[in-house]
């Protein structure tokens, strides 16, 4: 995306600044603004899923319009049709490969704010944990999931804090980990959530692990676990704990997350 956006810009300012170029240099900017997202890294199953078909949009333009006219020696029919043969011959085998995937996610967990579809067994567990919040966490109390899963602030109507609703790579780089412990000081949320939700796109990969140490730290000292959540899903594990804080001078904080 940087080298389309560069090439872009060349396009429009140094050869002709015409409508089609202009449409191809903002497309290719936005492409670049929304690769910054995620660092340059593609998911399918995350972001990538939405910037997958400006990507592909602004790559087409450049190999089909662009390219042929650096080349001319190449056929412009013949290679847009051999592109476009190529792309959906890759858009065949991805959907055959999404198949399963899409097939799986069928569990279905009904909830007072809707129903969401998750695979089975982590679909199991999701709903493990609405019921728990649902029948052992007062109405009242504040809920803060990290790094990221404000899915369950949303289908148990329990609030997060105002100021944080999750905490990925980005936004603790952002605020800073000390400027985040002392909002914790000031307004500490009744439960904090703490789930090994791998956040690779952002740079960092775990929570506590590769990234927020010393927010992690705070919640060990502050907070006691109340409950554990595992399960194992295609060699993956989904694992979060339930972290309540302490009341009592003479409550024990806990010990990190294993």
């Amino acid at each position: 995306t940087v080298f389309l956006t560069i090439f872009a810009a060349y396009e429009y300012f140094k050869k002709n600044k015409n409508k089609n170029n202009l449409i191809f240099l903002v497309l290719s900017a936005i492409a670049l603004l929304i690769s910054t997202k995620t660092f340059f890294f593609l998911s399918l199953h995350v972001y990538g899923t939405f910037a997958f078909v400006l990507l592909i949009t602004v790559f087409s333009i450049f190999w089909t319009e662009k390219l042929p006219e650096y080349f001319k020696k190449i056929d412009k029919q013949i290679w847009q049709k051999t592109f476009a043969i190529v792309i959906i011959f890759i858009g065949i085998l991805f959907i055959i490969k999404e198949i399963p995937y899409a097939n799986n996610r069928n569990f279905a967990i009904k909830t007072s704010r809707g129903t969401i579809y998750a695979d089975k067994e982590n679909g199991f567990i999701y709903k493990k944990i609405l019921d728990y919040i649902n029948t052992n966490i007062p109405e009242s109390s504040t809920i803060l999931v990290l790094p990221e899963g404000a899915m369950f602030n949303f289908l148990t109507n329990k609030a997060s804090m105002d100021k944080y609703h999750s905490l990925l790579p980005l936004y603790v780089e952002m605020y800073g980990e000390q400027n985040i412990i002392n909002d914790l000081l000031k307004n500490s949320p009744d439960y904090i959530f703490i789930n090994n939700r791998n956040t690779a796109e952002y740079g960092y990969t775990y929570f506590c692990k590769d990234y927020g140490q010393n927010i992690c730290n705070f919640i060990y000292k502050n907070y006691k676990i109340e409950k554990n959540f595992q399960t194992s899903f295609q060699n993956a594990s989904f694992k979060l704990v339930i972290y309540k804080k302490l009341l009592q001078t003479n409550e024990k904080p806990v010990k990190k997350m294993k």
